[in-house]
């Protein structure tokens, strides 16, 4: 995950976002500069730690 951000931060700084074009989540966020997709992305990525830290705890208890 770490090179995934490293690599993030140099596309956003060479501009590869400058042509950012808005877009509708499936959840209906609207994400109208790219900041807003990173900001979404970062929540995005939070949602799939949590459930899969409960699946975690779950096969834990069951042992």
């Amino acid at each position: 995950m770490i090179s995934t951000v490293e690599q993030l931060k140099l596309d956003y700084d060479g501009g590869k976002f400058n042509s950012f074009n808005e877009y509708m989540t499936s959840p209906g966020v609207a994400l109208h500069c790219v900041e807003d997709a990173i900001t979404f992305s970062v929540f995005h990525e939070g949602l799939h730690l949590g459930t899969i830290s409960s699946l975690r705890k779950a096969i834990a208890q069951e042992g």
